[in-house]
């Protein structure tokens, strides 16, 4: 979490991720993890999710995988065509400047209210296109195994 934010929306920020994880049916005895860890997995994809205070925002940030050599080409064209798609208005895809990996992330501005119902319909779009990708592209070993 970002060590400016304000007491309360730190408050609204872990509200809304136990309302989410409610949402998510995530077990109780995994919800202290994730807020303490700010991760999680849903449906074998890891997502890493942040307040970013500047603009009282919930982020989300889920790793699809490391594309195989020469798949790269077909991919990014794939992503591309996504970007350009008005479908997805909510999500985004990216690759991490270090690892390479692709990345899906999602935002969700925090009103004065917990949004924890919006934060897991996100998380479980991102999930679903990061599994769609998955399927369509072959991905490292590491990636199959998540």
């Amino acid at each position: 979490m970002d060590m400016t934010s304000p007491p309360w929306l730190e408050d609204l920020y872990a509200a809304t991720l136990r309302d989410a994880c409610e949402h998510l049916d995530t077990p109780p005895q995994e919800l202290d993890h994730i807020l303490d860890t700010h991760s999680l997995s849903i449906g074998g994809v890891p997502f890493t999710l942040r307040l970013h205070a500047p603009t009282r925002q919930v982020e989300v940030f889920g790793d699809c995988g490391l594309p195989c050599p020469g798949q790269e080409l077909a991919l990014y064209r794939h992503l591309l065509e996504l970007a350009l798609e008005s479908e997805l208005p909510a999500l985004r895809f990216a690759l991490h400047p270090v690892s390479g990996h692709v990345v899906v992330r999602g935002s969700l501005a925090l009103a004065q209210r917990q949004e924890g119902e919006l934060c897991a319909a996100l998380l479980v779009l991102a999930t679903a296109q990061a599994q769609e990708l998955r399927q369509k592209f072959d991905w490292e070993a590491q990636t199959k195994a998540a």
